[in-house]
């Protein structure tokens, strides 16, 4: 008997610390109409919801594991029917959920470049949006930051911002897309929405406002000031991290964080991806050697990729799988701005001078590819 009790007691205690250890969903309530969900623990990013007389809006959905207990959570508030998802971006971890709130019942609306990513939509917007909704007129601003396809949207009626990835209050900044120049200009369009009062959602950390959006911007300047000077002098990431200046400039950005640390590797890694964004050494292509790389390209593995043109910008793109810079070394070598160490070599036919195709790596495995067709 004394035996089955200690096992029992074992079996209870144990279960208790499984479940106290398990991520959960926390759900905080704006306003009667309005709820900002946390994900966090690996259970994806935070996202939102609007309730009316013309049922329920999400903001993000987690990722695809997750969106049951999402959509557990929504029912503990209403009954109403999801009507609406609105992604901020396309990763996986905000919009992982999509098929699921699809099936019951929900229309996806994505930005345009969202097909470059994994994410499904049935409404595919340009620049700027807006959807009467729940008595309200939901707006939404194109910016090119984290990704080829963030959003910022904004709820004027709970005068409430979700800014996806372009803001996260939780870290020094993870570099992306655009770099600086897409950062600030996501963070200049939220702030044009918002007011004093305005309550902001980061795609990851607890909600903010305008106040702690314009501290951000503030530090987001300094860090990339201060790796510009350390990058002029010659230094590498690796040396960098070792800047008594950048580091007091890292731990800025962990005071909403209560001082939590960022691990040596993880510093380094985001003072390289900034680097990879902002100060990749470009070679001038010449005027008339521009059109020479555009195309459709066949992989060897299956499946085709495009090379593009825009604003005198070449950019590497597969529908449902990637959208990328690349940034020029020479006449045929390109860096893959962001990814760390990925670039592709482009062959060229020895008599014709003809692009014929290209060869390198892409998130750290090989790509090579045939020019198939013309833009």
């Amino acid at each position: 008997m004394k035996r089955m009790f200690v096992a029992l007691f074992l079996l209870l205690f144990c279960s208790i610390c499984a479940s106290a250890s398990e991520p959960a969903i926390t759900t905080k309530k704006i306003s009667d109409n309005f709820y900002v969900f946390y994900g966090g623990g690996g259970l994806g990013a935070n996202a939102g919801m609007s309730i009316g007389e013309d049922g329920v809006l999400l903001v993000d959905v987690m990722k695809d594991t997750t969106a049951p207990m999402l959509y557990a959570e929504i029912r503990k508030i209403t009954d109403k029917p999801v009507k609406y998802v609105i992604n901020t971006h396309g990763d996986f971890d905000h919009a992982g959920g999509n098929n699921f709130f699809k099936e019951k019942g929900a229309v996806i609306i994505g930005q345009s470049n969202a097909h470059y990513s994994s994410a499904k939509s049935d409404i595919k917007i340009g620049n700027a949006f807006t959807l009467e909704f729940n008595g309200e007129t939901i707006a939404a601003k194109h910016v090119e930051a984290h990704s080829f396809n963030d959003m910022i949207i904004y709820f004027p009626i709970d005068n409430i911002i979700f800014t996806g990835d372009t803001f996260t209050n939780q870290s020094p900044p993870y570099s992306f897309i655009d770099g600086a120049r897409g950062q600030l200009m996501a963070i200049e369009a939220a702030l044009g929405f918002s007011d004093e009062e305005t309550t902001i959602v980061p795609g990851h950390g607890g909600i903010d406002n305008a106040s702690g959006l314009r501290a951000y911007r503030e530090k987001f300047t300094a860090w990339i000031g201060r790796i510009k000077t350390l990058h002029d002098k010659g230094m590498t990431a690796a040396e960098m991290v070792r800047d008594a200046k950048l580091n007091e400039i890292k731990q800025r950005f962990l005071v909403i964080n209560k001082g939590e640390e960022v691990a040596d590797a993880r510093f380094e890694r985001l003072v390289a991806r900034t680097l990879s964004s902002d100060f990749v050494d470009a070679y001038a292509l010449p005027e008339e050697v521009r059109d020479a790389y555009p195309g459709i390209y066949r992989k060897a593995e299956g499946g085709v990729v495009e090379v593009f043109s825009e604003n005198d910008r070449l950019f590497l793109r597969q529908e449902g799988a990637f959208m990328w810079e690349l940034a020029p070394q020479s006449l045929t070598e390109f860096k893959i701005r962001v990814l760390l160490g990925d670039s592709i070599v482009f062959n060229v036919n020895r008599d014709t001078g003809a692009v014929i195709g290209f060869e390198g790596t892409l998130h750290g495995g090989p790509i090579s590819a045939k020019r198939i067709a013309a833009p």
